[in-house]
């Protein structure tokens, strides 16, 4: 009974690594899109299926605490652009994750509210709740580049 028990945990621990070497990396654990995940500064990487270089560029910064977010872009202008709102994380009724916001200025509410999805430490995606088309991936960053924030990037 021993020898089954240790062949079959054996087993069970190769097909756990094997599971681990796809180029997808599917142990890469998803998390759940809180306050406290999505802290900190995500950098748009990609829209509706096309890489984002560095212009146009668009730089969101969450702050958990006063759910609240920063926004350096120049994706609707030809100059840079730093917009401030707050932002909300809610489940719809089939328990999906929804960020929403608003801005502090006389716009209002976001375009859309977006589905977090896939999220890891390092990335996340989001889709617009009433368009599935609209796609946008965002990737962790460490900071808002100086010439951005202070304005000096030629665009």
């Amino acid at each position: 009974m021993k020898k089954l028990f240790r062949m079959t945990l054996a087993a069970l621990l190769l097909f756990t690594a094997a599971g681990c070497q796809s180029d997808e990396d599917p142990c890469t654990p998803f998390l759940d899109p809180t306050y406290g995940n999505m802290a900190g500064t995500w950098r748009l990487s990609a829209w509706n299926g096309v890489e984002q270089g560095d212009s146009p560029y668009m730089y969101i910064i969450f702050d958990r605490k006063e759910q609240a977010f920063s926004m350096y872009q120049n994706h609707d202008s030809g100059k840079s652009r730093y917009i401030t709102g707050s932002f909300e994380l809610v489940r719809d009724k089939n328990e999906h994750f929804v960020i929403k916001g608003i801005y502090d200025h006389a716009s209002g509410f976001w375009s859309h509210d977006y589905f977090i999805t896939a999220m890891t430490a390092s990335q996340m995606t989001w889709i617009a709740t009433d368009n599935p088309s609209d796609v946008s991936v965002y990737t962790r960053c460490d900071a808002v580049p100086e010439e951005i924030i202070n304005g000096t990037r030629a665009l």
